[in-house]
C-alpha cells in the first residue's frame, strides 16, 4: 500500500462540479485503507447506553446542571483510557426556564416553544394587547410599544428548495439521490427577526410563528439556539395557533404571555480536551462541542471519546501523529462564550502543527419529513441525510472511502462554496484541511422536557459512524500533509 492509494478516485470527484444536484458514480476502494481494529471500538449497545445517560441528562445547555453532569462523564471516559483531560472554565448567567404560557380571553393557547435567553416576566405573566406586525422581514413596529407583538415568519422552504451552496463530491451508497437538506425549520430559522429592534420599540412580549411547517414540526424547537440575550419575553406558535393570533390581534384582543425563568450569574462552564502524544509533534484534532439542547445536538463527543479510548490502545509507535481530542462548551452560549474560539486562540502551538481536523456532531439520526400541506409530520423509514463538508477533494475521497460498508449510510461529501457552519469551520478558516461531519434532521433544535428526543436516533448510524471516523483519523495518520492538502502529484 502507497500514500498515493489513499487518493485514488478523487480526481473523479471532478466530475462533480458538474452534477451538483445529483450523486456520481464515486469509485471506492476500500481496500487502500489501512485496516482498523473494530473490536477495540465501544460497541453499539454500549454507545447506546452512554447515549441513554445523555438523553436523561437533556436539555445540556451551557452550564446547566445537565450539561455539567455529561462534561465530567466525558472526563471520566477520557480517564478510564488513560488519557489526562485539560479544562478551562468560562462564566455565564446561565438562563434557566421553569415554564412558559399563553392565555387568551381567560383559555389556555398552546405555545410551541421559547426564544432562549428572552425576557423573563412575572409570575403573574405580562398582559398587554396583541399587535400583528407583518411577515418578516417586512416587518411595521410603529404601534409595539407596550404590545404583545405577533410576527409570521418567512415561508420555510420546502425539500425542493435551494441547495446548500457548493459542490456535491460523492455519495455512499454512491449514486444516490440526495434531497435538499436545508429545508423546513433548519431552512428558515436563521431569519428570525432581530428581537433588539423590539426592544427599541417597547415591546411588551413577542410571539413568533411559524409557517409553512407542520405544527408538529414546530413543537419544542427552542430558536433561535445562539442569539443575544433580550429583555423582550418570547414564545412561538405553530401555523394553527398564528393563524388564530393574528384575527385576534385584528379585533384588538388582549393576551398574557408568561415566561418563568432564572438567570444565574456567573454560572461555571468547561473546556474539555486530551493530548495522545505520537512519533511526531504534528497534530490531528477531533473535534466537537458539548453543549446542546437534546441527544442529538450534541452528542458528537460521545463519539470523540470513543475515539479517543480507541486511539489510546494503539501503541505510540504506531502512531504518526499526535491526537488532540477536544470537546468545547460555548455553542449554545449566547455570545457569552466562545469555547472553540477560545481554544484556537490559547494554544498556538497545537494550532500551528495541526495538519488536519475532524468534527464530529448529531450523531444516529433519522430522517422525519415535513408536509406542511397536510399538517403532517413523520418519520420516514430512513436515516437522516449525513451531511459531510469536505473544503479538500482529498478529505471527500477519504470519507467516501472511510464510510463505505458501515451502517452510516445516506451520507455525502459536500465541498461548500466559502464558510461552512459548526465547529469545524473555525479550523478551515484558520488553514487546516478539515473533515466536518454535520448532519441537520428537522428536529435538530427541539427542547422536550423529558427524553432528549432519543427516540429520533438510531444506535446501527451511531457506530456506523464512529467506525467512519476511527477509519478516518486512522487514515488521515498515515497520509502525508502534501496528500492531505492534495497538493501532491
Amino acid at each position: 500500500m502507497t500514500r498515493k492509494d489513499f487518493l485514488k478516485g478523487a480526481g473523479a470527484a471532478t466530475l462533480g462540479m458538474m452534477l451538483p444536484q445529483s450523486a456520481l458514480p464515486f469509485p471506492v476502494d476500500t481496500s487502500s485503507l489501512p485496516k482498523i481494529a473494530p473490536g477495540d471500538l465501544p460497541s453499539a449497545d454500549e454507545l447506546w447506553k452512554w447515549l441513554e445517560k445523555l438523553s436523561g441528562w437533556c436539555p445540556a445547555y451551557t452550564g446547566s446542571p445537565g450539561h455539567v453532569k455529561f462534561v465530567d462523564f466525558l472526563d471520566q471516559k477520557l480517564r478510564e483510557a488513560k488519557l489526562t483531560p485539560q479544562r478551562k472554565t468560562f462564566k455565564l448567567p446561565y438562563w434557566e426556564l421553569k415554564d412558559y404560557g399563553l392565555e387568551l380571553g381567560g383559555e389556555k393557547i398552546h405555545a410551541a416553544s421559547y426564544r432562549p435567553y428572552c425576557g423573563i416576566t412575572p409570575a403573574s405573566g405580562v398582559t398587554a394587547p396583541l399587535v400583528y406586525a407583518g411577515m418578516a422581514p417586512k416587518l411595521d413596529y410603529s404601534n409595539a410599544a407596550g404590545k404583545i407583538v405577533v410576527i409570521e415568519m418567512p415561508a420555510a422552504p420546502d425539500m425542493n428548495g435551494a441547495e446548500v451552496k457548493g459542490q456535491l463530491l460523492g455519495t455512499y451508497p454512491a449514486n444516490l439521490p440526495h434531497r435538499n437538506v436545508r429545508h423546513g425549520v433548519i431552512g428558515v430559522y436563521r431569519f428570525t427577526p432581530d428581537i433588539k429592534a423590539l426592544e427599541k420599540a417597547g415591546a411588551a412580549g413577542v410571539i413568533f410563528v411559524w409557517n409553512n411547517i407542520s405544527d408538529g414540526n414546530a413543537e419544542d424547537q427552542a430558536l433561535p439556539f445562539s442569539s443575544p440575550s433580550t429583555s423582550v419575553p418570547a414564545l412561538w406558535v405553530n401555523h394553527t395557533v398564528g393563524q388564530r393570533l393574528k384575527i385576534a390581534a385584528a379585533s384588538g384582543a388582549s393576551m398574557r404571555l408568561t415566561v418563568n425563568a432564572t438567570s444565574h450569574p456567573d454560572t461555571p462552564t468547561d473546556n474539555l480536551w486530551a493530548v495522545l502524544p505520537g512519533k511526531t509533534d504534528e497534530v490531528i484534532i477531533v473535534n466537537t462541542h458539548t453543549d446542546g439542547c437534546n441527544a442529538c445536538e450534541e452528542n458528537g463527543a460521545l463519539g470523540v471519546v470513543a475515539l479517543a479510548k480507541y486511539f489510546a490502545k494503539v501503541p505510540q509507535s504506531q502512531r504518526n501523529r499526535t491526537l488532540v481530542f477536544l470537546m468545547t462548551t460555548g455553542h449554545f452560549g449566547h455570545g457569552y462564550v466562545r469555547g472553540t474560539q477560545d481554544w484556537r486562540e490559547s494554544n498556538p502551538d497545537l494550532m500551528k502543527k495541526a495538519v488536519a481536523c475532524v468534527t464530529i456532531e448529531h450523531l444516529g439520526a433519522t430522517e422525519w419529513v415535513d408536509h406542511p400541506s397536510a399538517n403532517e409530520y413523520k418519520a420516514s423509514g430512513e436515516y437522516e441525510w449525513g451531511l459531510c463538508y469536505t473544503p479538500l477533494k482529498p478529505e471527500a475521497s477519504l470519507f467516501l472511502k472511510a464510510v463505505d460498508g458501515t451502517e452510516a449510510k445516506r451520507t455525502f461529501a459536500y465541498q461548500p462554496d466559502g464558510a461552512y457552519p459548526g465547529e469545524g469551520a473555525g479550523f478551515w478558516a484558520a488553514g487546516i484541511p478539515t473533515v466536518s461531519y454535520i448532519p441537520t434532521p428537522q428536529y435538530l433544535f427541539i427542547a422536550p422536557a423529558k427524553g432528549g428526543g432519543i427516540d429520533k436516533l438510531d444506535k446501527h448510524r451511531f457506530h456506523g459512524e464512529v467506525v467512519t471516523f476511527a477509519r478516518c483519523v486512522t487514515a488521515l495518520d498515515k497520509m502525508s500533509v502534501a496528500e492531505i492538502k492534495g497538493t501532491s502529484v
